[in-house]
Parts: C-alpha cells; structure tokens; sequence
C-alpha cells in the first residue's frame, strides 16, 4: 500500500472517530457565540457608525469576540479532543500496531483540526450573512475583504494547532492543554496591541489577521504574515511531528 493510500486511510479513521463525539456542536458553538456577540455589538454601535460600511462593521463585531477569545479555545477543544481516545486504554498502542507508520497518525490528527476550524469560519460567514439580512444591513457585500479576512484567519491559527497538537499527544490529561490555551488566550487582547510582540503571540495571530482595521493591517503585513505565521507553523509541526515518532507511547 502507497502512502499516499496509508494516509488517506488513517485520515478516514480519524474523521469516523469523531462522529460519535462532541465535534459536531463545538464547531456551532464558537460561530454561534460570535454571531450572538456580533449583532448585539452592531445594534449597540449601528447609530455611531453611520456613513461607514454597514458590512464591514458587522463583519468586525462579529470576528472581535470571535477571534479574539473563542477561536483560540476551539483549537485547544478540537486538538485535546482527537487526542483522548488515543490516551484512554491504552489507545495510542493499540493505534500504533496497526499496519500505519506515526507520521501518517500525527499528521492526519493535524489536518482534520485545520479541517474543523475551516468548517467553523465558513459557518462563521454564513451567520454572518445571516445576521445582516435580518438586522437589514445595506450596501454591497465586500465579498473579497470578508473571504480574505476569514481565509488569513483560519491560517493564522495553524501555528497555535500545531503548538497545541504537539502538547495534546504528549499530556494524558484532557483538561490540561484546555487550560494552558486558556492561559495564554487571556492576554492575547493586550499582546495584540503591541507591534513589536503580537505578531510573534500565537494566541493574538487570529485576531489581527481577521480584523479590518488599519492597525491591524499595518502590525500584521503580508510578509509578516507569511514569515512568522507559515514558518512557525512548519517549524511547531516538524518539532511535533519528530518528538511524536521517536518517543515511546507506552
């Protein structure tokens, strides 16, 4: 068998895993909180912002919170969750033994949570669009400023999954990856607003990649997207990757 075959098979295993878990709802749960928060936060401001792009506001109430706090949290959610069954009764040996080599294994556990958080930003779109129609936001729908702002956003978290899939694989516990991504997403809003270290802060790279104001375009530039973001994403994952095929699992 190819491993192009192997990989696929173990990706199928891993997606088969999940529908029996609580998945399905988390990946709701974060857009729902967000669209929840961005319209409360539109109705607040509508009256202040005349004149300004309708859409673009919106689009800002509904990514502040969003990317901001519950996104970062969701990846922490989604890489524990994949790693539990793996870490209860023996999992992760019974695993191992079957005919798949561990990169296939912890790289097929690492896209299916890229997978999940770009189910949750197309979710985030729809309810967001949703929203607007209802609240009767007016104005042409900036099509490319929203899909460039969600697409960057989901990028901008695969440095923080390949950081929290590496800690999940080796912590046996399911709360304590949750609560160290908790810790660090709480300074993210402060660390944000700072030139100098919130590019560099995982937790804070969501939340500048999507929001649309000049600040955050100006501290989050294309190079420095591409730079500090894909690069620590290559290098979090081959570290994860080369610490998870050589250690033991027993």
């Amino acid at each position: 068998m190819t491993q192009g075959a192997t990989f696929r098979r173990t990706l199928s295993a891993e997606i088969l895993k999940m529908r029996g878990s609580q998945i399905g709802w988390m990946m709701w749960l974060g857009p729902l909180i967000g669209a929840v928060g961005g319209v409360g936060g539109y109705v607040q401001v509508r009256e202040e912002i005349a004149g300004q792009p309708e859409w673009i506001m919106l689009y800002a109430m509904f990514v502040l919170n969003y990317a901001m706090l519950f996104l970062p949290i969701l990846v922490g959610l989604y890489t524990a969750m994949i790693c539990r069954f793996e870490h209860q009764s023996g999992g992760w040996k019974q695993w191992l033994a079957l005919p798949v080599s561990r990169s296939a294994v912890y790289l097929s556990k690492g896209l299916l949570v890229l997978g999940l958080l770009l189910v949750g930003q197309v979710l985030l779109l729809v309810l967001m669009l949703a929203g607007g129609l209802v609240l009767g936001v007016e104005g042409e729908i900036p099509w490319g400023r929203l899909l460039n702002g969600l697409f960057y956003g989901w990028v901008a978290t695969w440095p923080l999954a390949a950081l929290q899939l590496w800690v999940s694989t080796v912590w046996k516990s399911f709360a304590a990856p949750l609560a160290l991504n908790v810790i660090f997403t709480l300074p993210a809003v402060a660390i944000a607003n700072s030139a100098t270290y919130g590019p560099w802060y995982p937790w804070a790279q969501p939340l500048l990649a999507m929001m649309p104001m000049e600040k955050a375009i100006s501290d989050f530039s294309q190079l420095n997207f591409w730079v500090i973001v894909v690069g620590g994403f290559v290098l979090l994952t081959a570290a994860g990757w080369r610490h998870f095929v050589r250690r033991d699992v027993a």
